[in-house]
């Protein structure tokens, strides 16, 4: 009778023992499972290349003039916001937001069509979204005026976007 409590004293540490390690790798699955839902956490720095493209690059609504391409970026609040300017155009333009505190000039791309580059940076202090656009095309305020002219209807606003800032 014995061999029989033994034996069953050894199925039952067994089961225990399968229990506590299935116990185990369930909780391991989902606290993984938590950590890959949670956001990425931001990094102190985030890199942006910006271009501006000639007229012949021919955007929307045919327009004569350059165009931001992108045009929208996000960045997280507090990071040091690295941008990177290709110019295409054969005219100097610049990277206006008095929101975030920037108004940089930059070169003209050479004569032979090789654009170019500029370095900037800036802190994204506050949550939002910031306009930015060519200051030489643009009024203080954003609003169109390249050579004195406003926007005809339906003419898209071109040489602007905007930065959205998270938390």
């Amino acid at each position: 009778m014995e061999t029989q409590g033994s034996d069953h004293r050894k199925y039952r540490r067994y089961f225990n023992a399968t229990a506590i390690v299935l116990l185990i790798g369930v909780l391991g699955l989902e606290l993984l499972s938590i950590a890959n839902t949670l956001p990425p956490t931001p990094t102190k720095n985030a890199q942006l290349t910006l271009s501006v493209l000639p007229p012949n690059y021919n955007p929307p609504g045919e327009s004569q003039h350059a165009i931001f391409a992108p045009t929208n970026f996000t960045v997280y609040r507090g990071q040091i916001v690295n941008v990177t300017i290709l110019n295409y155009t054969p005219m100097g333009e610049s990277f206006t937001s008095p929101a975030l505190g920037v108004n940089f000039m930059f070169s003209p791309a050479a004569p032979q069509g090789t654009p170019s580059v500029s370095h900037f940076q800036f802190i994204a202090n506050s949550t939002g979204a910031f306009e930015f656009w060519c200051g030489f095309c643009h009024t203080v305020t954003g609003q169109y005026s390249w050579g004195g002219q406003g926007l005809s209807p339906g003419q898209p606003d071109l040489l602007k976007g905007y930065v959205t800032v998270l938390s």
